[in-house]
């Protein structure tokens, strides 16, 4: 219900305490976090949500099945022979990231740059009141992102692959093709990778995410220890 929880804008209060000026550098960094999939209400999260469907038909989700399970057995046989694991940094934490950076066409090479991008970018959720420099290295990140993806998809007109970037025209909807600009922060793109930010990041439990492995693994799904 948008008209009591309401998602638009809810990043912004960790702008609330800086000056007239650093907001105005952090102007990108605003903008960024006042729209978008998980910063909208309906209508705007409804039409936002429609391009991910398009991307994401039936079809192309269950593509993705046998790629997933080989990951996952990648990374379970990684740790195997030490004995543990952290959830969040052997297999929470990468298995998103490698996923959501194949789906978006960076090559292999590259997606450790993609994967330091994505923390960096929300890596000031949840820490409390910020110095606009703190904010300033997430608003780095995130223009490099874009700029990089601007790149791929140019490249991708080029040399047309079967990937999100080789593929923009198919998931826009009506309003979404206005400028280059616009394409690039409202695509299809811009927004998976921008969810890759939010896959659980290593260290002490947080969020709902890391808290609630971390609660399962400690006191099972029935509520006492197991």
């Amino acid at each position: 219900d948008a008209r009591h929880f309401s998602s638009r804008g809810r990043m912004l209060g960790t702008l609330a305490h800086l000056s007239t000026d650093e907001r105005a550098r952090l102007k990108p960094f605003e903008e960024h976090f006042s729209v978008g999939l998980i910063n909208s209400d309906p209508p705007d999260h409804t039409r936002i949500r429609a391009l991910v469907n398009k991307a994401f038909p039936p079809r192309v989700v269950e593509q993705l099945r046998p790629r997933i399970q080989d990951l996952v057995n990648e990374l379970l046989d990684a740790v195997q022979g030490l004995g543990e694991m952290d959830v969040v940094r052997d297999l929470a934490h990468p298995l998103p990231a490698t996923v959501i950076s194949g789906l978006l066409g960076v090559p292999p090479e590259d997606r450790g740059q993609f994967k330091v991008w994505a923390d960096s970018i929300l890596s000031f959720q949840g820490a409390g009141v910020l110095p606009a420099e703190f904010l300033e290295l997430s608003q780095d990140s995130l223009l490099a992102m874009r700029a990089y993806f601007r790149g791929l998809i140019a490249e991708r007109s080029r040399h047309p692959h079967d990937d999100l970037p080789g593929r923009p025209g198919r998931a826009d909807t009506d309003g979404d093709r206005r400028t280059a600009g616009g394409r690039l922060t409202k695509s299809v793109p811009a927004r998976v990778a921008e969810c890759a930010s939010l896959a659980p990041r290593p260290g002490p439990p947080r969020g709902r995410r890391g808290s609630g492995g971390h609660g399962v693994l400690g006191h099972g799904l029935g509520g006492g220890r197991r």
